[in-house]
C-alpha cells in the first residue's frame, strides 16, 4: 500500500470518525455540517467523473452504483436529522451508544463478540 493509497483514503475515515463523534455527542449541528460538507463535495466530484471522457462503461455503472448508495445514506443521515438521535445509554441496556453484543451479559452475546472482534482483528491484517 502506498502513500498515495492513504492520502486518498484519509478523508474517507475523517469523515466516518466525525460522523459518529457527532453522533455520540448528540450534536445536530455538527451532524448537519458534515451532511453539507459531504453534499456539496460528493455530488460535483461524482459528476465530474461521471462526464469525464476517459471514464468508460464499467466506470459509469459503478458510478451509478455509487450514487445509488451515497443518496441512500444522505436520505437516511436526513432522517436521522430530522428526527433526532436515541437518548444516551442507560444502565438498563437501551440509548445509541449501546453495543449489540454487550446488551445481554450471557454467553451467546460473549461468544458473538470475541468472533467479531476475531474477524475485525483479522481485516486489519493483525492475525
Amino acid at each position: 500500500m502506498g502513500t498515495s493509497s492513504i492520502s486518498q483514503s484519509t478523508p474517507a475515515l475523517l469523515q466516518q470518525v466525525g460522523d459518529r463523534v457527532f453522533y455520540s455527542l448528540g450534536s445536530h449541528l455538527g451532524k448537519f455540517s458534515l451532511f453539507l460538507v459531504q453534499l456539496l463535495v460528493f455530488i460535483p466530484t461524482c459528476m465530474r467523473l461521471y462526464w469525464s471522457p476517459a471514464s468508460g462503461h464499467t466506470a459509469h455503472t459503478h458510478l451509478r452504483v455509487f450514487m445509488l448508495l451515497k443518496s441512500i445514506s444522505f436520505v437516511l443521515n436526513a432522517l436521522q436529522l430530522r428526527s433526532g438521535f436515541p437518548p444516551r445509554a442507560s444502565f438498563d441496556g437501551g440509548g445509541r451508544q449501546r453495543f449489540f453484543f454487550y446488551a445481554k451479559p450471557d454467553a451467546l452475546h460473549q461468544i458473538g463478540f470475541v468472533i467479531f472482534m476475531v474477524r475485525w482483528w483479522s481485516l486489519q491484517g493483525y492475525a
